[in-house]
């Protein structure tokens, strides 16, 4: 994944159980693709190895922009959960993705106006029913499009690492990170599980196969409140039928 697909869209992240794979199959580390027909792996050596000097690379190629940056973040929190992580380009289809088997799709946050990314929105469309799909800040926004929901722009963007928002499921009030200037308008089609205690806008949707968060569970530095939507996607990758056949 090049930082210019990075800036135009975030990216697909499929997801696969550890446990599905050959324990002795040597991990890699975070690496990002350099051509947008290549994909990049992040397996658990990654997530438990900070200083692994291929690690720090991928890390410093991903601070070319700070979109990219902070989505370089996603696969780490995934890795940690114990899950195997390909991070594919922005421009991928529905038919691509899932000839890599995934167990789960995320797809990652970006910056811009949701509304005109039509090819994304139709892949996360054809992806759904196919596969459990996630999306964090931008995907939310696509996930949103994609199942016929409407975004706006809000008159002032969510910026900063204190934001209040609610977990309707539960009651606990979560501190977020966020940095976006686009929100998906609530609908009765759907299930709002989160919803920000500043300004009333959804923050997070969930029906069946897909859920969503509009802001940054991966924040680092920052509030750790949200990190159990990475626990959610590892749960879906283990009850898979094919990790429970395996």
């Amino acid at each position: 994944m090049t930082s210019t697909h990075a800036r135009s869209f975030g990216r697909f992240v499929t997801a696969e159980c550890f446990a599905a794979r050959s324990a002795r199959r040597r991990w890699r580390s975070c690496t990002h693709a350099r051509s947008p027909n290549r994909r990049s792996t992040v397996g658990p050596s990654a997530a438990r190895s900070e200083r692994n000097s291929r690690t720090a690379s991928a890390r410093a190629r991903a601070s070319r922009s700070s979109t990219s940056a902070r989505s370089a973040r996603i696969p780490a929190r995934l890795a940690a959960c114990g899950i195997e992580v390909l991070v594919v380009p922005g421009d991928w289809d529905a038919g691509a993705i899932l000839e890599t088997g995934p167990r789960a799709v995320l797809v990652s946050n970006g910056p811009g106006d949701p509304a005109v990314l039509a090819a994304p929105i139709e892949t996360v469309r054809d992806l759904l029913g196919q596969v459990p799909v996630f999306g964090i800040c931008l995907g939310h926004q696509i996930l949103g499009l994609a199942l016929g929901l409407e975004t706006f722009k809000l008159p002032f963007g969510h910026r900063g690492a204190n934001h209040p928002v609610r977990d309707l499921r539960s009651g606990r009030v979560l501190v977020t990170v966020q940095n976006h200037g686009f929100a998906v308008a609530e609908s009765g089609d759907v299930e709002v599980t989160h919803v920000s205690l500043n300004d009333g806008t959804v923050e997070g949707f969930a029906g069946d196969g897909f859920a969503t968060v509009q802001f940054h569970p991966e924040a680092a530095p920052g509030p750790l409140d949200a990190l159990p939507f990475f626990d959610l996607i590892a749960g879906t990758c283990r009850s898979a039928p094919t990790f429970a056949l395996s």
